[in-house]
């Protein structure tokens, strides 16, 4: 008799542990935490186990390892450090960018422009009274309204 590899003998360990790894046991908000079919969520909380790029995205989207999701054995959650010379990948690089621009973006606009209008001042030439003109690129002469 042949033993479907697709499912473990320990399978009630393996969804306790699947359901601490999504943080719920509903299907619903499993798919949309993994990004997958309401059916595929079903089978996994039955002991099924996931495909290959289901446990690639639980990497993505919890702190926990596979190795423990799977066998139950060795650390929880996964060493998360990355090497400084480790390559991002175009989807982790262009959410890096969206973040810091963001950020960015939310600095500017909460300060108030007299904060902002100061800044240029105190980069200007000491003495002059000359800032430049972010916006023109240009040197203006500072007038005395505040």
């Amino acid at each position: 008799m042949s033993r479907d590899k697709s499912h473990i003998s320990d399978t009630s360990g393996f969804i306790g542990r699947f359901v601490e790894v999504c943080g719920t046991e509903k299907p619903s908000e499993i798919q949309q935490l993994l990004n997958i079919s309401y059916q595929a969520a079903k089978n996994y909380l039955t002991g099924r186990l996931p495909d290959t790029a289901t446990l690639l995205r639980i990497t993505d989207v919890t702190p926990f390892s596979v190795h423990w999701l799977l066998t139950g054995r060795g650390t929880k959650f996964a060493d998360r450090m990355e090497a400084e010379d480790t390559p991002l990948s175009r989807r982790q690089f262009n959410e890096l960018v969206k973040k810091v621009t963001v950020e960015v973006i939310n600095e500017i606009g909460a300060k108030p422009q007299s904060v902002r209008r100061d800044a240029a001042l105190s980069n200007s030439d000491e003495g002059t009274g000359e800032y430049a003109d972010p916006v023109e690129g240009r040197d203006q002469q500072r007038r005395g309204t505040a």
